[in-house]
């Protein structure tokens, strides 16, 4: 039973620090923004772009996760409220309601496949590796791990929507990267930087 709660608790502690507002991404575009402004601009479109296809993935592709599926089966429900799922075992662990009330607000509860809770750490990773920092490396393949083990643990995501996350994080960063240097888009960034 200790085991279990511990385990409640660093699912809930990833979980939490990516919905936070001062979750990981935040904290390095904010650090990245005071140190790299080049970095911070491609970190930031990179991530508008991965959450732009991950958007259109959810709503070409709208997918349940597992909580709903062991409540529902496959059945469809009009209008299902969110669920804070594994989730709340942090929440009783603490005596609070900060999971339950955050996800039973959730605007659409068929977006599980891409993760992009899980698509985040990999952006964090993929614009870190430019920093050549081995610890700043490796705090975001933890934060990885985290976050997709807690995903997946508090049963609102299979492995396979983490995997689509990690690809949609790669597809935003790649597709980005291309544009930022093989075409014009490249000479505005370079304006828009001087300018911030």
């Amino acid at each position: 039973m200790v085991v279990r709660g511990r385990v409640d608790l660093s699912a809930g502690s990833a979980v939490w620090d990516d919905d936070a507002p001062g979750s990981m991404p935040l904290v390095f575009a904010f650090w990245l923004f005071r140190n790299d402004k080049p970095l911070f601009v491609r970190f930031s479109y990179g991530f508008l772009f991965s959450n732009l296809i991950g958007f259109c993935i959810y709503y070409l592709y709208p997918a349940a996760p597992p909580w709903y599926v062991e409540k529902y089966g496959f059945d469809l429900q009009q209008v299902p409220l969110g669920n804070a799922a594994g989730l709340l075992k942090f929440d009783e662990f603490f005596g609070v309601s900060v999971f339950e009330n955050m996800y039973k607000k959730a605007s659409n509860v068929f977006a599980a496949i891409p993760s992009l809770h899980s698509a985040y750490p990999v952006l964090c990773f993929l614009f870190g590796r430019h920093l050549k920092s081995v610890w700043l490396n490796l705090a975001f393949l933890i934060f990885i791990t985290g976050v997709w083990f807690a995903a997946v643990y508090t049963r609102h995501h299979y492995l396979i929507d983490a995997l689509a996350g990690g690809a949609v994080a790669s597809a935003g960063y790649l597709l980005f990267s291309y544009l930022s240097e093989k075409t014009r888009v490249k000479y505005w960034l370079e304006g828009f930087v001087r300018r911030i």
